[in-house]
């Protein structure tokens, strides 16, 4: 499961809990992104690319702009699709209150930084992916994927 972190700051990968979760920061260039995630994620590149394209086409423009993170989850379908945006949603709380207890300074270029729009669109999706298309697809939530605005690099 790939989900934007609307608002963060992160300048390298970052991996914890034996490789299940990933905090990517996002790049300049999408295709660079999309390289990563295939090989992270062990799917096909172009299988990745066109679900990718897909998201951005029908469900948020925006979404490969954020940076990511990204879940492994061992599950049946079923439950993945009806629970993605509950498990989004908080991951992205106990990010923030990870980074609230744990972080002891806060860099002040980012304090401000966070204060000010960026310009993107909200995002209301988190992207399910898998070998198998059939399981791939979108969680979807009308109030928007809560924003994230932590500097990551606490972790």
């Amino acid at each position: 499961m790939i989900i934007p972190l609307h608002g963060s700051e992160l300048n390298k990968v970052i991996s914890f809990e034996n490789k299940k979760f990933y905090v990517i920061p996002a790049p300049k260039n999408e295709q660079t992104i999309y390289k990563r995630l295939s090989k992270i994620m062990s799917i096909d590149y172009d299988k990745c690319k066109a679900m990718f394209e897909h998201t951005k086409r029908s469900r948020s423009r925006d979404f490969f702009k954020h940076n990511l993170l990204l879940i492994r989850l061992e599950n049946q379908t079923s439950h993945v699709k009806l629970n993605a945006i509950t498990i989004a949603i908080r991951a992205i709380y106990l990010i923030q209150q990870l980074y609230w207890a744990l972080n002891t300074t806060e860099n002040t270029s980012f304090s401000l930084k966070k204060l000010l729009l960026d310009g993107l669109e909200e995002n209301h999706h988190v992207l399910i992916m898998s070998n198998d298309e059939w399981r791939c697809g979108h969680g979807y939530t009308n109030k928007g994927v809560p924003k994230c605005k932590v500097d990551l690099q606490f972790f």
